[in-house]
């Protein structure tokens, strides 16, 4: 199983909080990297399944997920098939084009997807916010429940109180505090049980909900749903969720960079901050000048028949370079902000600070022309340094 397993920091950044105070690096070779940050991990890859007990947190991404070991802390997890089937000690939080939980999660849960659905027999010890096209509940929550999407099926229990609005609402499980029921097709199972009030709105207007509701039943228009918000939402929703898996793999995968950047060598990284220190002007000026002038050596060598292999080989490293510029200008750039702090770092700290200036660089890149101007101008003085101490090493063994 490939692994790649990362950094604290980036998730401080991304509002997911945890401590941790020591790095473990095993696995290394054909098949990936693992990192083990002393209790949590960071898994990312195409295929990705977690058969191992976990002790701390889980942070994974890829195309295919499955979690079928058990976490003491929290998962947070990302793919186009998301499955966690193991027993989770605190919260879990999960995008991805196909989810499914069928594990005890003793925290509360936040479901966000094309189809989500927790099968029968999955527990959740606290509450539920699930969101997708079509969502199905089967299994029992034991807090509150929130939820919206095309089509929702709540066939399980619940324990707190529910609120569920969507074009297709169908209800045949258990509330067993209040409800709130909102749809344009509204489905009540004669077993279905509401214990408490209830408060809804259907299309089709009032319903006979007689043996199904314990408390008061109230037919509300206030709850009416405007279907070009639902709509927008549901595509504001599903373009969120794929950014926020987009993002959380590209962090992981550029952390895995990273880490073999630094086992690759120990020197060149700090000279070249070094360089960046002393002359930042000329680092950028020879960045500049490489982003213009490698790509006309290769059009220019394209030109003959005996440069098209020399022409490929330029591209080939080009392109390899444009794919390593990010995670290379944060390594390089956290070498600097060491440098400047005039302290040693551990490995483990020039690590986090590499992938929490990652980080900062794609949320940079968020922002139009400025934020695209200052990571162009911290890439090319990245790669100038890293120039210029290759050519002071050339100069030293001629």
């Amino acid at each position: 199983m490939r692994k790649s397993l990362f950094l604290s920091s980036l998730f401080l950044l991304l509002l997911l909080p945890f401590t941790t105070n020591a790095l473990e690096i095993k696995n290394l070779g054909n098949q990936g990297a693992e990192l083990i940050l002393t209790r949590s991990r960071f898994v990312a890859g195409h295929t990705e399944t977690i058969q191992e007990n976990v002790p701390g947190d889980l942070f994974v991404a890829g195309g295919n997920v499955m979690v079928t070991g058990n976490v003491k802390g929290s998962v947070q997890a990302a793919g186009g098939v998301v499955s966690v089937r193991g027993s989770v000690g605190q919260s879990v939080r999960v995008f991805g084009g196909n989810v499914t939980i069928e594990g005890d999660i003793a925290g509360d849960v936040l479901a966000f997807g094309g189809v989500v659905h927790v099968l029968k027999g999955a527990r959740i010890g606290g509450d539920i916010v699930s969101a997708g096209g079509d969502v199905v509940i089967d299994g029992t929550v034991a807090g509150d429940l929130l939820g919206g999407g095309g089509t929702f099926v709540l066939g399980g229990t619940v324990q707190g109180n529910a609120d569920i609005r969507g074009k297709n609402v169908e209800l045949s499980g258990t509330v067993k505090g209040k409800a709130v029921l909102a749809a344009d097709e509204l489905q009540v199972d004669p077993g279905a049980r509401i214990n408490g009030d209830l408060r809804y709105w259907t299309k089709a207007g009032e319903m006979d909900l007689k043996g199904v509701v314990g408390g008061t039943v109230k037919f509300d228009e206030t709850l009416k749903l405007d279907y070009g918000k639902v709509q927008r939402g549901h595509v504001a929703g599903a373009a969120a969720a794929f950014f926020g898996g987009f993002l959380l793999y590209s962090i992981l995968s550029a952390a895995l960079m990273i880490l073999l950047l630094m086992l690759l060598t120990r020197t060149i990284f700090p000279s070249s901050a070094q360089h960046l220190k002393t002359a930042p002007w000329y680092s950028l000026l020879y960045g500049f000048l490489y982003f213009i002038a490698v790509p006309v050596v290769a059009i220019l060598a394209a030109v003959t028949i005996i440069g098209i292999p020399v022409a490929l080989i330029v591209a080939a490293l080009y392109a390899v370079s444009i794919l390593l510029a990010k995670p290379l200008t944060a390594l390089i750039f956290a070498h600097w902000l060491r440098l400047r702090s005039n302290k040693k770092w551990a490995g483990w700290q020039m690590f986090l600070a590499a992938v929490g200036l990652f980080v900062v660089l794609k949320l940079l890149i968020l922002i139009p022309i400025l934020g695209w101007l200052i990571c162009l101008i911290a890439i090319c003085m990245a790669f100038g340094a890293l120039l210029m101490t290759k050519k002071e090493k050339y100069l030293m063994v001629r």
